[in-house]
């Protein structure tokens, strides 16, 4: 008997040595996993960048805390090769439930390793991903390692390139936080953080009574139609707006491994907020305490641009503004070109550099004045300073930039 218990006493401590001894320590300190297979799971979640985060489902104002996607790439960093995981519900911890995923690492005697997804019924997935010994991988929300705009959405017009948005290129980009080595993935990470590879834009061009403003003792400051139409000479349904945002931060490739970008130098290329010049539209904004009701243009409901940043280039913001005097509505060519439009850049530099960084939610714009606005509009003529094709530049010196990070 007493035999028997010493032969079990050993067996345990020899498969316990065999579990320690599965990670061992280098000479940096760092966990080394031991050749074999190792299963894990993995719980999602994101982190902003030293900024609030408020929820872009619930305000379309900023990014949330949430990972939309229900499924996950694994990448080698400067590789195309990637694997698919799909994620599934959990509880988590304080109640909410979490997305999470498992793996397979097999780690082989060289030093490299295979990652196989783990469905959620228990069995392996089909396709799996080779890490060279010696390689980092990263986890992101796309297929694709390397970013890019189709030539057939660039073009270059004669003072500018003009990118054309694409629904599925320009919108929310989740990468991992932080790359991995083989042996991290091996020692049970637990928790991936989430960041989003991309950076967003609100752009907004709100015109208000400069007057009522003066005059203000509730905080709210209120462009009726009426007075607009007094002001102005006409309905505001015939006055249109577009917002551009671009300069060297916005580039047309950009490598989610490295992260930074790829392909030729350039100064950059500029966004629209829609292709075609947008009806002016009974908005509202608060700001420094006051709420500004006016008419213009805010992308707060849909139409926000993503995409990622450089982190270390300016941008510049640019304002059109065109009036429509035909009879019915204007027609195709009249609300796609950009010529006899009045426009008016955003003065950025009592901000500092402006140069946006991914995962920031960034709102842009101006607070315009409808009067100093009528006044410049009147002046305006076609001999007047041209800068973008055939445009008219007009300067508000009283306008309120608008430039919040959320």
């Amino acid at each position: 008997m007493k035999r028997y218990l010493l032969s079990i006493i050993a067996l345990c401590l020899f498969c316990f040595t065999l579990i320690t001894i599965s990670c061992t320590d280098n000479a940096d300190g760092m966990s080394v996993a031991e050749p074999g297979i190792y299963d894990y799971e993995m719980v999602v979640y994101t982190a902003y960048d030293g900024t609030k985060a408020r929820g872009i489902v619930s305000g379309n104002n900023d990014f949330d805390l949430k990972y939309d996607p229900n499924t996950v790439f694994v990448h080698v960093v400067g590789s195309k090769e990637t694997v698919e995981i799909p994620l599934y519900p959990k509880a988590c911890t304080d109640g909410t439930e979490c997305k999470c995923f498992r793996y397979r690492v097999e780690k082989l005697e060289d030093g490299s390793a295979i990652v196989t997804p783990i469905l959620a019924d228990g069995t392996l997935g089909a396709t799996s991903l080779t890490i060279p010994a010696g390689a980092e991988c990263y986890f992101s929300s796309v297929e694709e390692s390397i970013w890019a705009i189709d030539d057939k959405n660039i073009e270059e017009r004669e003072e500018y390139i003009y990118y054309e948005r694409a629904s599925e290129l320009n919108k929310e980009i989740y990468r991992s936080a932080l790359n991995f080595t083989v042996d991290e993935l091996a020692n049970n990470i637990e928790t991936l953080i989430m960041h989003r590879a991309c950076a967003a834009f609100n752009l907004i061009g709100l015109f208000y009574d400069g007057e009522e403003a003066n005059d203000d003792d509730d905080g709210l400051i209120q462009l009726e139609e009426d007075e607009f139409i007094d002001i102005m000479g006409s309905d505001p349904s015939t006055w249109y707006i577009k917002i551009y945002i671009g300069g060297g931060a916005f580039v047309s490739e950009y490598d989610f491994g490295e992260m930074e970008t790829t392909g030729e130098e350039t100064d950059g290329g500029y966004y629209s907020t829609t292709s075609k010049f947008q009806q002016f539209a009974s908005k509202n904004f608060g700001a420094d305490s006051f709420y500004y009701l006016g008419y213009g243009y805010y992308t707060k409901k849909k139409g926000q641009l993503f995409t990622p940043t450089t982190g270390d280039e300016e941008i510049n913001v640019y304002i059109l503004i065109k009036h429509w005097e035909g009879d019915g509505e204007p027609d195709e060519a009249w609300l796609t070109s950009d010529d006899n439009a009045l426009f008016t850049k955003m003065n950025l530099t009592g901000y500092g550099k402006i140069t946006p960084k991914n995962n920031n939610f960034y709102i842009l714009g101006l607070l315009m004045d409808i009067r100093q606005f009528k006044k410049a509009w009147d002046n305006a003529s076609q001999t007047a300073t041209k800068a973008i094709g055939a445009m008219r530049y007009f300067d508000l010196e009283n306008a309120k930039v608008i430039y919040e990070v959320q």
